[in-house]
């Protein structure tokens, strides 16, 4: 009997930890190269030649995965911290990259249309609710010359970045190292280093930051 509560109590200790794997894949040479586990994965892919690659000592909790199309690249870097994530591409040759010590409670990528790539520097944190938007996924057109004229563009956050709580940050946007942005802004454009924005549309409220996790 006390054999039996000791490996009951083992049991409800270990169960939640094991990793939930879910997958479906159509298409030939996708590879998925695991070094950290996430506790609750699910991966759907339609496409060829796409790339996943979570490296070492990162801890990941829910992660859910959506490729459609070829040539695709997610990659997580060393030491990082997500818990929780949506990874979405669509169509060829796009990216989504995560540097090593980033850390995020939940994010949203949409990566769509050709060679789309968003770019997350080191020791980035970010809040829950934050999205990512490379494309708008639908065409607007100039009705006199019959020309599309929304195209896709890229995302990069540099290094020592902190952004807030339900954030968005759409197309060829560049965040300089050590910004902060406030929360619910909506990011669309440019901005340097060392950085205070918030709003929709962000704008500039203080030069000359920077910013610490530490409470001091």
């Amino acid at each position: 009997m006390r054999q039996s509560r000791l490996i009951s109590n083992v049991k409800r200790l270990i169960i939640p930890v094991y990793n939930v794997f879910r997958k479906k894949i159509n298409g030939v040479n996708n590879s998925f190269t695991k070094k950290s586990f996430p506790r609750n994965l699910k991966v759907e892919i339609r496409g060829n030649n796409n790339q996943i690659k979570f490296e070492s000592n990162s801890f990941l909790g829910d992660i859910t995965i959506f490729i459609y199309g070829n040539d695709n690249k997610i990659t997580i870097a060393d030491n990082c911290v997500i818990k929780s994530g949506v990874f979405w591409i669509e169509d060829n040759n796009c990216e989504i990259f995560i540097d090593s010590k980033t850390t995020i409670e939940s994010v949203d990528f949409g990566v769509s249309e050709n060679n789309s790539k968003v770019y997350i520097g080191k020791d980035c944190m970010l809040s829950s609710g934050v999205k990512f938007k490379t494309g708008d996924s639908h065409s607007i057109i100039d009705a006199e010359k019959n020309i599309r004229i929304n195209p896709a563009g890229n995302i990069y956050i540099g290094n020592h970045v902190w952004i807030g709580q339900d954030v968005i940050v759409l197309k060829n946007t560049t965040i300089g190292d050590n910004c902060v942005i406030g929360i619910r802004s909506l990011v669309s454009k440019t901005f340097d280093e060392n950085l205070l924005i918030a709003g929709t549309p962000a704008k500039i409220l203080k030069e000359k930051i920077n910013w610490t996790r530490e409470r001091l």
